[in-house]
């Protein structure tokens, strides 16, 4: 066995959002890149060896020594970000622990953030000769191309708009919409208080039926929240503008839950908003049932606060963003997490669900009410009508 260790990570659609909220917020540049031939770059650790090509004149019995990394190979993946690694630290850069494969930098009042997927990445910085200095140097490792205008990553298009930037799938979408036998368009997801039957679901497990989910969910994660509640229903069985309109740069995360349903397992749904602009979102079954709509919407901060909190501490150390805000429409669940209720109905819970308590103890976030009918995370919960569901998709910064 020529490999050891293979993992190598990949950073999440989260941090990318972040970095282009940030970049509008700020009024920073943004300028995406891809390595040619990246894995080529970075020194193969362990010996290995391949036969050689047929025409190589190679002597009969012998086999060639690997010296790059390259494609194909197990580490290869690897060994291309610890080299990429080691190229950013001489430079300054400094190594995300919430998220390996983003880098913040810190240079005398000039910041920069840097998000790597493979050979593909973005980077923001604080000044216009800081990103000249920050391109000559990575050019002097790597070969490198640089877009001269920002159109797309990890096949999300990002188009520059007036305030900002639009995150879009239209291309996949059209595709998807090809595979369809009908192209009539819906106005919700799904229909209102939907029921799948379990004759019905275990019809459609075929593989057309899985192959659009995964297409769908892909979509889901990288620009469509609005979509992530039906989706989470189906797999049981439009873009986001990021704006530089908001003049705060402060975290806000929508929570609510859906107590009961399938299974009596309680669904929960939270959408974390940096300024204006939606940067991570979920749509879960909870797999631990809950006595009450109190207790769902309690287990759903606690999922909630971590996320967001792993968000707050991403680019801490340049952003120095206010304590995040969670919302709750449940004044019963957020007496419980705030302490100034009796805690009685939640004693039986595991005390991971606690850690919401905690938190706003040490005052790492807030928790406010809100009213049901501004309660944006519903959307990530249920199946809404006509006008509800347009109603929380403009609020999710749609065009």
């Amino acid at each position: 066995v020529n490999y050891d260790e293979t993992f190598a990570p990949t950073p999440t659609f989260n941090s990318l959002r972040l970095l282009f909220s940030t970049a509008c917020l700020k009024r920073w540049k943004v300028r995406t890149f891809d390595v040619k031939v990246a894995f080529l770059h970075s020194l193969i650790d362990k010996p290995a060896y391949v036969w050689p090509l047929m025409g190589m004149d190679v002597p009969k019995h012998k086999v060639l020594k690997l010296n790059k990394a390259l494609y194909g190979t197990k580490q290869a993946s690897r060994c291309w970000w610890l080299h990429l690694k080691s190229i950013l630290q001489r430079i300054g850069f400094v190594n995300n622990k919430e998220d390996p494969s983003t880098y913040t930098l810190n240079r005398g009042n000039e910041q920069a953030i840097l998000w790597v997927h493979g050979d593909d990445g973005a980077l923001t910085v604080s000044s216009d000769m800081l990103m000249k200095i920050l391109i000559t140097q990575l050019n002097l490792y790597l070969k490198i191309v640089w877009d001269n205008a920002v159109n797309g990553l990890v096949g999300i298009s990002i188009t520059p708009t007036e305030d900002g930037f639009k995150f879009w799938q239209p291309d996949l979408i059209d595709k998807l919409t090809g595979l369809t036998p009908s192209k009539i368009v819906a106005k919700t997801p799904l229909p209102m208080n939907c029921q799948l039957e379990s004759t019905y679901s275990s019809n459609v497990m075929d593989k057309p039926y899985l192959r659009r989910i995964g297409i769908l969910l892909y979509i889901a994660q990288a620009s469509r929240p609005d979509i992530t509640y039906a989706l989470n229903y189906l797999a049981r069985s439009m873009g986001i503008l990021i704006s530089n309109s908001s003049p705060l740069l402060e975290m806000r995360c929508f929570v609510d839950a859906n107590w009961g349903g399938e299974g009596n397992r309680s669904t929960h749904g939270y959408v974390t908003f940096h300024g204006t602009n939606p940067i991570g979102w979920q749509s879960k079954r909870q797999t631990t049932i809950a006595a009450s709509t109190a207790q769902a919407e309690y287990m759903a901060l606690s999922f909630a606060a971590k996320e967001m909190l792993w968000l707050y501490n991403l680019f801490f150390d340049i952003l120095k963003n206010p304590i995040p805000i969670l919302y709750s429409d449940n004044r019963t669940a957020i007496g419980i997490s705030t302490e100034t209720m009796n805690r009685k109905q939640t004693r039986h819970l595991i005390r991971d669900f606690n850690t919401i308590n905690e938190f706003i103890t040490t005052h790492k976030i807030k928790l406010e009410w809100i009213s049901t009918n501004d309660q944006l995370a519903d959307i990530l919960t249920k199946s809404l009508g006509n006008v509800k569901h347009g109603y929380f998709v403009s609020k999710l910064t749609y065009s």
